[in-house]
């Protein structure tokens, strides 16, 4: 009995150790399994993960993405609005210090004593001024002279007022010097626009620069008046009048007006062309017709 429950217990430890053996053989089976199978899901999950990952992150820009960007859009206008008021700041800045350079240069520039009127037109004048003034050697800056006038038409009571401008690299005047080794320039132009029956008196000044950057002197006294000739009638016509004979007149029609004459039969005996210059004056006003007095030699 004891034999044979030895060999019962025996067979019942072989058998609980083939049972064990086995449990272990499963459970490690098992645990390969799971360890495979978490293999597994550790080689797809993330696949499936990154795909739900984009998915809520495209979803998510609709709430709460919409917050950061409304975050970025205010610090952008908060950005622009500083870079604007920055500029705005050196604008200012550079406006004052511009001005006030303007304003040294306007007090540097010199002030031209009266300008002397000439002889007068109808519509024009001439006006003479002197100067010192000289550009350095090298300086590309315009410097041109500024001549005003100011005067009242013929009835006495209509003002009238202008100004013209003079580019001084374009002008040529007359230099001298001066007892005082000063090189004086005088220039002499002459002023357009005026009114027939006007006087008028004259101011110039001195600018230097241009657009933005253009500075202009102080202004010099007035002239003395002048006064415009008054419209009159036109002078005579002193040239010699030709008659063209009917041969030319093609000729003569062409170089004066660019027209043609057909001359029909027997016209060339009654029609004359005559060839002469306008007067010297036309009294200030257009001429419009000329008067031909016709008479009989004998």
């Amino acid at each position: 009995a004891a034999q044979g429950g030895r060999k019962r217990s025996g067979s019942s430890s072989s058998s609980s150790s083939s049972s064990s053996s086995s449990d272990s053989d499963s459970s490690s089976e098992d645990e390969d399994g799971g360890g495979r199978k978490k293999a597994q899901r550790k080689r797809v999950q993330p696949r499936v993960r990154t795909r739900v990952v984009a998915k809520v992150k495209g979803e998510g820009r609709s709430d709460s993405g919409s917050d950061s960007d409304d975050s970025s859009d205010d610090e952008e206008e908060r950005r622009r609005r500083e870079r604007k008021n920055k500029k705005k700041k050196n604008f200012a800045s550079w406006q004052a210090a511009n001005a006030f350079d303007q304003k040294v240069m306007e007090l540097t520039l010199p002030t031209l004593k009266p300008p002397e009127p000439g002889e007068a037109g109808r519509r024009n004048a001439t006006v003479a001024w002197r100067t010192t003034f000289e550009k350095r050697e090298g300086d590309s800056g315009k410097v041109a002279f500024e001549v005003e006038w100011e005067g009242k038409g013929k009835d006495g009571e209509t003002e009238t007022k202008g100004m013209q401008s003079f580019d001084m690299s374009a002008l040529k005047p007359s230099v001298v010097t001066s007892p005082t080794s000063h090189v004086v320039r005088t220039f002499t132009e002459t002023v357009t626009e005026l009114l027939p029956s006007s006087l008028y008196h004259f101011t110039v000044r001195l600018c230097y620069g241009s657009g933005e950057d253009k500075v202009c002197g102080i202004r010099s006294g007035s002239s003395t008046l002048v006064k415009t000739k008054p419209e009159s009638a036109p002078f005579a016509v002193t040239s010699n009048v030709t008659p063209i004979e009917p041969s030319r007149w093609n000729e003569e029609l062409a170089s004066f007006e660019g027209e043609t004459f057909v001359p029909k039969h027997g016209t060339d005996a009654t029609l004359v062309l005559l060839k002469f210059s306008p007067p010297d004056d036309d009294g200030g006003l257009p001429i419009d017709a000329y008067d031909v007095l016709v008479r009989h030699a004998d």
